[in-house]
Protein backbone atom coordinates (compact mmCIF):
# COMPACT_ATOMS: atom_id res chain seq x y z
CA UNK A 1 0.00 0.00 0.00
CA UNK A 2 1.11 3.50 -0.37
CA UNK A 3 1.49 4.94 2.70
CA UNK A 4 2.46 8.51 4.25
CA UNK A 5 4.52 8.26 7.45
CA UNK A 6 6.11 10.17 9.92
CA UNK A 7 8.77 9.29 12.58
CA UNK A 8 9.05 7.66 15.57
CA UNK A 9 11.50 5.54 18.29
CA UNK A 10 12.70 2.56 16.26
CA UNK A 11 15.46 1.25 17.55
CA UNK A 12 17.68 -0.99 20.11
CA UNK A 13 20.23 -1.36 22.19
CA UNK A 14 21.15 -5.20 22.70
CA UNK A 15 22.14 -5.88 19.87
CA UNK A 16 22.76 -2.68 18.44
CA UNK A 17 20.35 -1.66 15.72
CA UNK A 18 19.20 2.06 14.17
CA UNK A 19 22.04 3.94 16.48
CA UNK A 20 24.01 6.81 14.93
CA UNK A 21 26.82 8.19 17.41
CA UNK A 22 27.06 11.86 17.96
CA UNK A 23 29.77 13.81 19.92
CA UNK A 24 29.64 15.03 23.57
CA UNK A 25 31.74 17.19 25.85
CA UNK A 26 32.02 14.62 28.46
CA UNK A 27 31.58 11.14 27.66
CA UNK A 28 33.24 11.21 24.08
CA UNK A 29 31.10 9.93 21.95
CA UNK A 30 27.12 8.78 22.35
CA UNK A 31 25.28 6.44 20.44
CA UNK A 32 21.98 7.76 20.21
CA UNK A 33 18.82 5.66 18.72
CA UNK A 34 17.58 6.84 15.21
CA UNK A 35 13.43 7.13 14.34
CA UNK A 36 11.32 4.90 12.18
CA UNK A 37 8.13 5.43 10.73
CA UNK A 38 4.19 5.23 12.04
CA UNK A 39 1.75 5.23 9.03
CA UNK A 40 -0.02 8.64 9.06
CA UNK A 41 -2.22 7.84 6.09
CA UNK A 42 -2.88 4.64 3.85
CA UNK A 43 -4.26 5.81 0.75
CA UNK A 44 -4.89 1.95 -0.04
CA UNK A 45 -3.04 2.56 -3.58
CA UNK A 46 -0.41 -0.52 -3.72
CA UNK A 47 1.42 1.80 -5.54
CA UNK A 48 4.73 3.74 -5.44
CA UNK A 49 4.63 7.55 -4.23
CA UNK A 50 6.62 9.56 -7.13
CA UNK A 51 6.56 12.55 -5.21
CA UNK A 52 4.96 14.75 -2.72
CA UNK A 53 5.46 18.61 -1.69
CA UNK A 54 3.64 20.76 1.34
CA UNK A 55 1.65 23.82 -0.37
CA UNK A 56 0.19 26.09 2.00
CA UNK A 57 -2.35 23.60 4.40
CA UNK A 58 -2.20 20.70 2.36
CA UNK A 59 0.20 17.78 1.05
CA UNK A 60 -0.28 16.91 -2.18
CA UNK A 61 0.83 13.10 -3.92
CA UNK A 62 1.26 11.80 -6.73
CA UNK A 63 0.73 7.97 -6.26
CA UNK A 64 0.90 5.99 -9.67
CA UNK A 65 -1.22 7.99 -11.61
CA UNK A 66 -3.33 9.95 -8.97
CA UNK A 67 -2.57 13.17 -8.02
CA UNK A 68 -3.80 13.26 -4.13
CA UNK A 69 -4.61 16.30 -2.00
CA UNK A 70 -3.96 15.78 1.52
CA UNK A 71 -5.31 17.93 4.46
CA UNK A 72 -3.55 18.33 8.00
CA UNK A 73 -6.30 15.39 9.61
CA UNK A 74 -5.21 13.01 6.93
CA UNK A 75 -8.56 13.02 4.56
CA UNK A 76 -7.46 13.43 0.77
CA UNK A 77 -9.16 13.72 -2.58
CA UNK A 78 -8.06 12.79 -5.85
CA UNK A 79 -7.42 15.85 -8.10
CA UNK A 80 -6.41 14.97 -10.91
CA UNK A 81 -4.20 12.18 -12.99
CA UNK A 82 -1.10 12.23 -15.10
CA UNK A 83 -0.26 10.13 -18.13
CA UNK A 84 2.70 7.96 -16.96
CA UNK A 85 2.97 5.53 -13.59
CA UNK A 86 5.73 5.44 -12.20
CA UNK A 87 9.12 7.61 -12.18
CA UNK A 88 10.28 10.58 -9.50
CA UNK A 89 7.99 13.23 -10.46
CA UNK A 90 9.45 17.40 -9.70
CA UNK A 91 6.47 19.54 -7.55
CA UNK A 92 6.75 23.23 -6.94
CA UNK A 93 4.07 25.97 -6.50
CA UNK A 94 3.67 29.54 -6.78
CA UNK A 95 1.11 31.62 -5.36
CA UNK A 96 -1.94 30.29 -7.57
CA UNK A 97 -0.75 27.12 -8.91
CA UNK A 98 0.79 24.07 -8.25
CA UNK A 99 3.24 22.54 -11.06
CA UNK A 100 3.85 18.97 -11.84
CA UNK A 101 6.29 17.84 -14.00
CA UNK A 102 6.41 13.96 -15.26
CA UNK A 103 8.59 13.95 -18.12
CA UNK A 104 7.77 15.17 -20.46
CA UNK A 105 4.72 16.29 -19.45
CA UNK A 106 3.50 19.20 -16.86
CA UNK A 107 0.26 19.84 -14.99
CA UNK A 108 -1.12 22.41 -13.32
CA UNK A 109 -3.43 22.63 -10.38
CA UNK A 110 -5.04 26.11 -9.66
CA UNK A 111 -5.69 26.55 -5.94
CA UNK A 112 -8.85 29.23 -6.82
CA UNK A 113 -10.57 26.79 -8.45
CA UNK A 114 -9.69 23.68 -8.20
CA UNK A 115 -9.20 23.02 -11.81
CA UNK A 116 -6.51 20.38 -12.51
CA UNK A 117 -5.09 20.11 -16.77
CA UNK A 118 -2.07 19.46 -18.35
CA UNK A 119 -0.27 22.31 -20.19
CA UNK A 120 -0.74 22.42 -23.69
CA UNK A 121 1.09 25.60 -24.97
CA UNK A 122 2.41 24.97 -28.21
CA UNK A 123 5.82 26.75 -27.40
CA UNK A 124 5.68 23.78 -24.32
CA UNK A 125 9.15 21.68 -25.56
CA UNK A 126 8.57 19.18 -22.69
CA UNK A 127 10.11 19.27 -18.92
CA UNK A 128 11.66 17.23 -16.99
CA UNK A 129 12.23 19.31 -14.14
CA UNK A 130 11.07 22.42 -12.59
CA UNK A 131 11.54 25.53 -9.56
CA UNK A 132 9.97 28.57 -8.85
CA UNK A 133 11.69 31.87 -8.49
CA UNK A 134 10.97 35.27 -8.50
CA UNK A 135 7.14 34.66 -10.12
CA UNK A 136 8.36 32.29 -12.72
CA UNK A 137 7.85 28.60 -13.02
CA UNK A 138 11.39 27.31 -14.80
CA UNK A 139 12.03 23.99 -16.23
CA UNK A 140 14.64 21.90 -17.96
CA UNK A 141 13.88 20.72 -21.26
CA UNK A 142 14.57 16.67 -21.58
CA UNK A 143 18.22 15.39 -23.47
CA UNK A 144 18.90 19.32 -23.70
CA UNK A 145 21.29 22.30 -22.21
CA UNK A 146 18.05 24.34 -22.41
CA UNK A 147 16.27 25.85 -19.34
CA UNK A 148 12.97 27.25 -19.76
CA UNK A 149 10.81 30.08 -17.70
CA UNK A 150 6.88 30.21 -18.16
CA UNK A 151 5.21 33.60 -18.01
CA UNK A 152 5.19 35.20 -14.11
CA UNK A 153 2.73 33.42 -12.26
CA UNK A 154 1.38 31.58 -15.27
CA UNK A 155 2.55 28.25 -15.58
CA UNK A 156 0.36 27.66 -18.84
CA UNK A 157 1.83 30.26 -21.08
CA UNK A 158 5.03 29.43 -22.41
CA UNK A 159 6.81 31.83 -24.96
CA UNK A 160 9.28 29.97 -28.01
CA UNK A 161 12.06 33.00 -27.03
CA UNK A 162 11.54 32.47 -23.33
CA UNK A 163 14.90 29.72 -23.20
CA UNK A 164 18.37 30.00 -22.39
CA UNK A 165 21.80 27.32 -22.74
CA UNK A 166 23.78 25.93 -20.14
CA UNK A 167 26.99 26.75 -21.92
CA UNK A 168 29.83 25.96 -19.65
CA UNK A 169 30.32 22.51 -20.44
CA UNK A 170 28.49 20.28 -23.73
CA UNK A 171 26.24 18.10 -21.76
CA UNK A 172 22.45 17.91 -21.17
CA UNK A 173 20.58 19.22 -18.33
CA UNK A 174 19.09 16.90 -15.47
CA UNK A 175 17.77 19.30 -12.83
CA UNK A 176 16.87 22.39 -11.33
CA UNK A 177 16.05 23.92 -8.03
CA UNK A 178 16.11 27.69 -6.48
CA UNK A 179 18.16 28.13 -3.63
CA UNK A 180 19.67 31.19 -1.89
CA UNK A 181 17.77 33.51 -4.38
CA UNK A 182 19.65 31.57 -7.34
CA UNK A 183 18.78 28.83 -9.78
CA UNK A 184 20.61 26.04 -9.62
CA UNK A 185 20.98 23.96 -13.00
CA UNK A 186 22.72 20.94 -12.64
CA UNK A 187 23.72 19.23 -16.19
CA UNK A 188 25.83 15.28 -16.05
CA UNK A 189 28.59 17.00 -15.69
CA UNK A 190 28.80 20.34 -14.30
CA UNK A 191 26.69 22.74 -12.67
CA UNK A 192 25.29 26.55 -13.37
CA UNK A 193 23.95 29.24 -11.36
CA UNK A 194 21.83 31.93 -12.57
CA UNK A 195 20.91 34.73 -10.54
CA UNK A 196 17.40 37.56 -11.19
CA UNK A 197 19.29 40.44 -12.83
CA UNK A 198 16.15 42.79 -13.99
CA UNK A 199 16.39 42.23 -18.10
CA UNK A 200 13.69 42.88 -19.71
CA UNK A 201 14.66 39.82 -22.57
CA UNK A 202 14.80 37.45 -20.20
CA UNK A 203 14.94 38.24 -16.39
CA UNK A 204 17.85 35.51 -15.37
CA UNK A 205 21.66 35.59 -15.97
CA UNK A 206 24.55 33.60 -15.52
CA UNK A 207 26.31 33.63 -12.44
CA UNK A 208 29.90 33.40 -14.27
CA UNK A 209 32.05 32.85 -10.40
CA UNK A 210 29.76 29.89 -9.45
CA UNK A 211 30.49 27.26 -12.39
CA UNK A 212 31.28 23.80 -11.02
CA UNK A 213 33.03 21.40 -12.93
CA UNK A 214 31.15 18.11 -11.62
CA UNK A 215 27.86 16.46 -12.52
CA UNK A 216 24.22 15.15 -11.29
CA UNK A 217 24.95 11.40 -11.78
CA UNK A 218 20.84 10.84 -10.32
CA UNK A 219 17.97 13.38 -10.75
CA UNK A 220 16.57 11.90 -7.27
CA UNK A 221 19.26 12.69 -5.10
CA UNK A 222 19.57 16.19 -5.36
CA UNK A 223 18.64 17.42 -1.98
CA UNK A 224 17.99 20.90 0.16
CA UNK A 225 19.12 20.80 3.48
CA UNK A 226 21.07 22.44 6.45
CA UNK A 227 20.99 25.80 4.24
CA UNK A 228 23.07 23.77 1.79
CA UNK A 229 22.30 21.56 -1.14
CA UNK A 230 23.52 18.08 -1.32
CA UNK A 231 24.05 15.41 -4.44
CA UNK A 232 25.33 12.25 -5.78
CA UNK A 233 27.65 13.47 -8.32
CA UNK A 234 28.14 11.69 -12.19
CA UNK A 235 31.35 10.06 -10.01
CA UNK A 236 29.84 8.46 -7.14
CA UNK A 237 30.43 11.05 -4.53
CA UNK A 238 27.67 12.27 -2.33
CA UNK A 239 28.71 15.99 -1.95
CA UNK A 240 27.87 19.14 -0.28
CA UNK A 241 27.47 22.52 -1.50
CA UNK A 242 29.88 24.80 0.72
CA UNK A 243 29.24 28.31 -1.74
CA UNK A 244 29.89 27.15 -5.39
CA UNK A 245 32.30 24.03 -4.36
CA UNK A 246 31.38 20.68 -3.59
CA UNK A 247 32.95 19.25 -1.05
CA UNK A 248 32.91 15.17 -1.22
CA UNK A 249 30.93 13.81 2.53
CA UNK A 250 30.68 10.54 1.82
CA UNK A 251 33.33 8.44 3.18
CA UNK A 252 35.49 6.34 1.38
CA UNK A 253 33.94 2.95 1.67
CA UNK A 254 30.51 4.51 0.85
CA UNK A 255 31.61 5.99 -2.22
CA UNK A 256 32.88 2.66 -3.08
CA UNK A 257 29.53 1.15 -2.88
CA UNK A 258 27.80 3.33 -5.02
CA UNK A 259 30.68 3.14 -7.70
CA UNK A 260 30.75 -0.76 -7.94
CA UNK A 261 26.38 -0.55 -8.50
CA UNK A 262 25.97 -1.44 -12.02
CA UNK A 263 24.14 2.33 -12.31
CA UNK A 264 23.29 4.66 -9.62
CA UNK A 265 21.30 7.21 -11.71
CA UNK A 266 18.05 6.10 -10.55
CA UNK A 267 19.24 6.86 -7.18
CA UNK A 268 16.47 8.80 -5.03
CA UNK A 269 17.57 10.91 -1.60
CA UNK A 270 15.77 12.57 0.99
CA UNK A 271 16.74 14.36 4.21
CA UNK A 272 15.44 14.83 8.17
CA UNK A 273 16.76 16.39 10.94
CA UNK A 274 16.35 14.55 14.23
CA UNK A 275 17.66 16.04 17.65
CA UNK A 276 20.17 18.67 15.93
CA UNK A 277 21.65 16.15 13.58
CA UNK A 278 20.70 16.45 9.77
CA UNK A 279 20.76 12.63 8.01
CA UNK A 280 20.82 12.62 4.13
CA UNK A 281 19.28 9.22 2.97
CA UNK A 282 20.30 8.25 -0.62
CA UNK A 283 18.47 4.65 -1.67
CA UNK A 284 19.21 2.87 -5.04
CA UNK A 285 16.19 0.79 -6.23
CA UNK A 286 18.22 -1.06 -8.86
CA UNK A 287 20.95 -1.75 -6.89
Amino acid sequence: MAQLSFTTDAYRSNPPLNLYPAKDEEAGVILFGTPGLKTWVDTALPYEVRGMLVAGDFLYAVVRDSVLKIGPDGAFSVIGTVNKVSGLVSMTYNEFQLLIIDNPYAYIFTFSTNVFSQVTDTDFPGASSAAFMDGFFCFTEPNSGKWWITAIYDGYDIDALDYVSTEGHPDHNVRIIADHRELWVFGDKSVEQYYNSGDSTFPFAKNTSGFIESGCGAWGSVVQVDNSIYWLTEKGFVVRAEGYRPMIVSTQKVSDDIQSWNSFSDAIAYAWTWRNHTFYVLTSPSA
